[in-house]
């Protein structure tokens, strides 16, 4: 069950390229590496020599040609599923066959089994110019897939499994790399043995957090099954340590950031808020509590966090604390000041700095635009890529508009309602993910099947909604001549009593 990719294309430093992929400490001694045209030894000077050679040759040499541009070789990787019964002679027999139907006996190539990884897999470096022709190697934007349907052959005749034919693989405007449906190779083999790491991921995590009680307790446990959960900035990456596959959590589904996951550890929902580590006071480990000096208080207040609802990524602290819990505020000597709800400490922390939005995936991708043989020619045409996404947006928004303007008047009242219609969809999202967790931990099957549906029908129609509301936000900055967006206050403006208090106790005027 092979996956066929393009890992580079090598325009500088060839024999440094050689050099890694027969590496003896990858092929088994060197055993399992060779060269296409030599039975001699091994050297990446020699060869890369003899395939330079071949590029001279060629009309321009190593940096004429339109179909070149450059390129000295191509660099292919073979990757077996870890999985797969096979043996690394069977490996490399079976690179050498992929080698020599993609190069016809015309090209120069090195191939060598690396054996140093969980999956078995092929490296083989071709010379970008023909030995016979002295010409450069064309590659048509279905290469890749004409040479994955030449592997999956190959394995057949071995007694080897097969993916499920891939989609064509597309070429980036200005690149000469193969884009990778944003699917890994790990991925694929998942998805043709009927389950997909991604969805694995997932109901590792669901059925993890259903058990756990802190963030550290959940890590530990998925690093038990094989996952690596780390705070990255502001997101959380999964990486499945077998075969190296790593996702991030808005690519996994916007129930798996840090606030969803401590909604469900907590079995509430939670108001993050950041700070810098310089802020804490002390931490109390006794106690289990970490003492916060208020931004902005000059020292004067702070608050207690319970360690369990922090999570730390570098020198930032993000905390987790319930929604519905009052937290206490403390002045400099210990006693009581005031007690707030969780938002309430935006007066001092400010609000945080993730937005739903950011979380909304791609629905889909606008066409590509063939770059053009010149550079003059792809400004233009990425000139013309960009005009076309503002027209796809303001066309988004009216349309949008005319689904709402028999319930608003205007734009001001129909992006009121949506951040509305958010909020509210987003609080039922972390609901139906607590009720997931809750349902897992009783062992009530039925249960469990109808909060993954309500779940995913939540995502559903958050993603909508907040597709709708940044498409009117775009158009209502367009018409303001992209000034400040209607609702918000203007610059130089205190946004409410809050910020109009903040400013005052920094110095600035007030009334």
């Amino acid at each position: 069950m092979p996956v066929v990719e393009i890992a580079s294309h090598i325009h500088t430093t060839l024999h440094r390229a050689i050099a890694y992929v027969i590496n003896p400490a990858k092929t088994d001694g060197g055993r399992l590496a060779e060269a296409g045209w030599t039975d001699g030894t091994l050297d990446p000077l020699r060869l890369e020599r003899a395939m330079l050679d071949d590029i001279d040759a060629t009309p321009g040499g190593r940096h004429g040609g339109a179909e070149g541009r450059g390129r000295l070789a191509i660099h292919i990787v073979q990757s077996f599923d870890p999985d797969e019964h096979v043996t690394p002679e069977q490996v490399h027999d079976m690179g050498v066959l992929l080698a020599e139907q993609i190069t016809g006996g015309a090209y120069k190539y090195v191939l060598a089994t690396h054996t140093d990884k969980a999956h078995l897999h092929n490296h083989i470096i071709i010379c970008a110019a023909s030995e016979d022709t002295h010409r450069k190697m064309h590659l048509p934007k279905n290469a890749v897939d004409g040479w994955r349907q030449t592997s999956d052959r190959i394995c057949r005749e071995h007694g080897l499994g097969t993916l499920d034919p891939a989609p064509p693989t597309p070429v980036r405007a200005g690149d000469d790399k193969p884009g990778r449906h944003g699917v890994g190779r790990a991925e694929l083999y998942a998805t043709a043995k009927g389950v997909g790491v991604k969805e694995r991921l997932r109901t590792i995590i669901d059925l993890t957090a259903a058990q756990a009680r802190d963030w550290d307790q959940l890590a530990r446990m998925l690093d038990a099954q094989g996952v690596a959960m780390t705070m990255r900035g502001k997101h959380v990456t999964y990486t499945w340590q077998a075969t190296g596959f790593r996702i991030r959590d808005d690519r996994l589904g916007m129930v798996y950031d840090p606030t969803a996951i401590m909604a469900r550890l907590s079995r509430t929902a939670v108001t993050p808020i950041s700070f810098n580590q310089r802020l804490v006071a002390h931490v109390d480990r006794d106690a289990g509590v970490a003492v916060v000096w208020l931004p902005g208080s000059k020292r004067r207040l702070k608050t207690m966090i319970p360690l369990d609802r922090i999570v730390r990524s570098g020198s930032t602290w993000r905390a987790f604390l319930p929604s519905r819990h009052e937290q206490v505020i403390l002045n400099r000597d210990g006693t009581h000041h005031c007690r707030t709800r969780p938002v309430g400490l935006y007066e001092w922390f400010g609000s945080p700095d993730e937005s739903i939005g950011t979380r909304t995936e791609r629905t889909g991708a606008r066409p590509g635009i063939e770059a053009g043989t010149t550079a003059a020619q792809r400004r233009y045409y990425h000139m013309v890529a960009r005009k076309v996404d503002r027209i796809n947006e303001r066309a988004r928004a009216l349309r949008t508009l005319a689904r709402y303007r028999d319930d608003h008047k205007d734009m001001r009242a129909a992006i009121t309602d949506l951040r509305a219609r958010v909020r509210t969809e987003h609080d039922a999202l972390i609901a139906a993910v607590i009720a997931l967790s809750d349902a897992i931990e009783t062992g009530q099957a039925d249960a469990v099947v109808k909060a993954r549906d309500e779940q995913r029908l939540r995502e559903t129609r958050l993603n909508t909604l907040t597709a709708d509301l940044t498409a009117i936000e775009h158009a209502a900055a367009h018409l303001a001549g992209d000034t400040d967006e209607p609702g918000r206050p203007q610059r130089g403006e205190p946004r409410d009593e809050t910020e109009h208090r903040r400013r005052g106790r920094h110095g600035q005027t007030i009334g």
